[in-house]
């Protein structure tokens, strides 16, 4: 496994001014879908997925509460399948959701999709709970273009890339590092090997 270095400084792809950019169209274009749908009876449910989500998670949650779209929150945490910087496995749901979610409307917040294998194990999950809808809104989606990979899933997406580095910040990390950043940054000289991630 290799150690990361915490002294190395991400190349800034994504500035804080872009990414609150995003969040705030993404809120109003889920405000307009939901206007006529949820209510103080019956909320949105953001499904927060563990632990990169909570950034975006939060805020969009601050500006979705701005334009007035009623919503509650649960907390998914997920193993990836990917993790140290290589492969791992399939992706896991730990201690996930069981309550019914009949008559309700279910919003997944996730921070990065690769190939949508995590986000396909959730879509899986919760579509047993009965939701009247599942969509899912996800800060970056990286374009697979050499396997074709596509990601029918995700409704709102803030920013495509094709970049292979690995990303950090904003919710993501590298053995817990630079999770805290304001921006989104790339991690010099660590390409990601072929083949789809999470």
């Amino acid at each position: 496994m290799k150690v990361p270095d915490e002294k190395v400084q991400p190349k800034v792809m994504f500035s804080n001014q872009q990414i609150q950019k995003e969040v705030w169209r993404i809120a109003q274009e889920i405000a307009a879908h939901y206007r006529e749908e949820v209510s103080d009876q019956n909320p949105l449910i953001l499904v927060v997925v563990l632990k990169g989500g909570v950034f975006f998670g939060i805020d969009l949650a601050r500006c979705l509460a701005q334009l007035r779209v009623p919503h509650e929150f649960r907390f998914e945490r997920v193993k990836s399948g990917w993790e140290d910087q290589r492969d791992s496995g399939e992706p896991a749901i730990f201690d996930p959701l069981t309550e019914s979610l009949t008559g309700r409307h279910v919003l997944v917040v996730e921070d990065i999709v690769d190939s949508g294998k995590t986000l396909k194990a959730i879509q899986d999950h919760y579509s047993k709970l009965d939701p009247l809808s599942l969509s899912v809104a996800v800060m970056l989606l990286r374009e697979r273009q050499e396997n074709g990979a596509t990601d029918p899933i995700s409704r709102w997406v803030g920013f495509r890339t094709n970049e292979r580095c690995w990303f950090v910040g904003y919710g993501m990390d590298s053995d817990e590092l630079h999770r805290s950043l304001l921006y989104i940054g790339c991690l010099p000289g660590e390409e990601l090997p072929p083949g789809p991630i999470s």
